[in-house]
């Protein structure tokens, strides 16, 4: 079963939740991440060799248990989507959404957003950047780890296409 992927660093800017993995998550991890999952390892995206067309990128990061993301992947056909998550429940969740509503154009990661958006997308490779409810940290102290922070919108800056 694929487990979250990152690089070694200081500060996360989440923790993975042991939650329960229901069964039918956890076959749909072990049957489905080799159709719709995506590994930190596998370097730079070919998006035309995943998606097997061209199409504009939509990358969401932390989409939970998929629910929005599947909903709009579905309704937007003409578009490419993304997910990142750590949490293996949500992964699982959305992979048996994929396949319920035969989507093929959605992909996700288990892994750290910062790490794939650094190894795995090109310079002005994305046409939408999603981020819903993105600091559960909110007392100072906890400044550190929150995903909204200079260095990350600089990088999500960079993966934006100009247009």
């Amino acid at each position: 079963m694929p487990k979250p992927e990152f690089r070694e660093k200081a500060v996360r800017s989440y923790v993975i939740r042991q939650g329960r993995m229901t069964e039918s998550q956890k076959r749909a991890l072990e049957a489905l991440w080799p159709n719709y999952g995506l590994s930190l390892n596998q370097g730079h995206l070919d998006t035309a060799a995943i998606f097997n067309r061209r199409a504009p990128l939509v990358l969401e990061i932390g989409y939970g248990m998929g629910n929005s993301l599947v909903t709009m992947a579905g309704a937007e056909p003409d578009l490419d989507f993304i997910g990142i998550e750590v949490h293996p429940p949500g992964v699982g969740s959305l992979l048996q959404q994929i396949e319920e509503h035969k989507l093929t154009n959605l992909r996700t990661y288990i892994a750290d957003a910062t790490d794939v958006l650094r190894e795995c997308f090109a310079p002005a490779s994305l046409q939408r950047i999603q981020i819903y409810f993105p600091d559960p940290w909110p007392k100072k102290k906890h400044t550190k780890r929150r995903l909204i922070r200079p260095d990350l919108v600089r990088l999500l800056v960079s993966r934006m296409s100009p247009d």
